[in-house]
């Protein structure tokens, strides 16, 4: 009587495997036929508009550095902003090159 319980358990358990496993199967072959297509955002194609409702906002220049005159520091600390007004020293082209991972966060 228990063995009998124990297989019948077993069959139940390796059935339920075989489906989930055919489900997983199926979706996979569906998402890897799929397209992914990566649409980049041309710089002409943004528009920049002012907003009076905003009465502290900031914008840095492109390709320019911000110098902060702080009198409880013993260094005067540069912010240097590349062509993209991105806080960021260098700049960076865009085309990837191999081995690289970005992340953008906004």
């Amino acid at each position: 009587m228990k063995k009998s319980l124990l297989w019948y358990l077993v069959l139940i358990q390796l059935t339920i495997i075989v489906i989930i496993g055919y489900k997983i199967y199926t979706k996979i072959q569906i998402n890897s036929s799929t397209n992914i297509s990566i649409n980049p955002i041309k710089k002409d194609d943004i528009v920049l508009t002012p907003n009076d409702g905003l009465n502290y906002f900031f914008e840095p220049h492109a390709s320019s550095t911000i110098v902060d005159k702080v009198e409880w520091l013993s260094f005067i600390p540069e912010h240097k902003i590349n062509s993209d007004s991105l806080n960021e020293q260098h700049d960076y082209s865009i085309l990837k090159p191999k081995k690289t991972v970005r992340i953008i966060i906004d």
